[in-house]
C-alpha cells in the first residue's frame, strides 16, 4: 500500500513540474528584443561637392510586445556615426599660367537617437522609417594653392601663395532614414539611405549596406 502511494506522489510530482515547464518554453519562443547592426556605405557632403564614406554601429531595443496590423514593430535606440569626405580640384589659367590648386577635407563624428518605425506586420515587414535628433563634432581642412607665372618680355615672374584654413565645432541636427531589412533567424542584412542636416546649414546623404544580430 505504501508503494503504491510513493508510486502516486511520484507521478503527480513529475506531472506538476512538467506543466511547470510549460511557461518557460513558451517564453523562450518570444521574439528577441534587442538588435545590433553595422553599416557601412557612401557619404556626399552638402550639394554633391564632396564624396566620402562613412561607418556606423547601432543598439535598438523592441517596444512592442506583439506586432498586428499598422505597428509591425517599433524600436528605440543610437546609432554612432563616423562620416569623412575629401574634393580636390585643379583650375589653370591660360592667359598668365596661373594654377590654382584646392583641396578640402571633412570629418565628423555624430549620435544619432532615434525611433524606428516599421508600418507593415506581413507585407515587406522589413521596411520601417526612423527619424530623431543629432549631436556631433566636425573638422573641416581647407587649403589653396596658387601659383603667378608672368613672361611678357622674356623675364620670368613668378610668386605662389598658399592658404590653410582649419575649422572645428560641435553642432546639433536632426536625421531621417528609410531602409529595409531581411531576417534570417535571428541575423540581419539589409539597406539604408540617410538624410540629414545640422545648424551649420550642410545637408549630407547617406547610402549604405548593414548586417547584424537579434537577441
Amino acid at each position: 500500500m505504501l508503494t503504491k502511494r510513493y508510486c502516486l506522489s511520484i507521478l503527480s510530482s513529475l506531472l506538476l513540474s512538467g506543466l511547470s515547464v510549460v511557461p518557460n518554453t513558451a517564453q523562450s519562443q518570444e521574439r528577441p528584443k534587442n538588435v545590433v547592426k553595422i553599416s557601412g556605405g557612401y557619404v556626399t557632403f552638402g550639394t554633391w561637392d564632396m564624396l566620402g564614406y562613412g561607418i556606423s554601429t547601432s543598439y535598438q531595443r523592441s517596444l512592442v510586445k506583439k506586432p498586428r496590423l499598422g505597428l509591425g514593430d517599433f524600436q528605440f535606440g543610437g546609432e554612432l556615426f563616423m562620416e569623412t569626405g575629401a574634393t580636390g580640384q585643379q583650375l589653370v589659367g591660360s592667359s598668365r599660367g596661373d594654377v590654382d590648386k584646392t583641396y578640402a577635407t571633412n570629418t565628423t563624428t555624430s549620435l544619432w537617437v532615434k525611433g524606428s518605425y516599421y508600418p507593415f506586420h506581413k507585407i515587406v515587414p522589413g521596411f520601417y522609417i526612423a527619424v530623431g535628433p543629432t549631436v556631433g563634432y566636425k573638422r573641416q581642412i581647407h587649403s589653396s594653392q596658387l601659383n603667378i607665372v608672368h613672361n611678357p618680355s622674356a623675364q620670368i615672374y613668378r610668386k605662389e601663395i598658399l592658404n590653410l584654413e582649419e575649422e572645428s565645432a560641435m553642432y546639433l541636427g536632426y536625421r531621417l532614414s528609410f531602409g529595409y531589412d531581411i531576417s534570417i533567424r535571428n541575423f540581419i542584412i539589409g539597406v539604408k539611405g540617410d538624410f540629414n542636416n545640422n545648424t551649420f546649414g550642410n545637408v549630407n546623404l547617406y547610402v549604405g549596406g548593414l548586417v547584424g544580430v537579434k537577441f
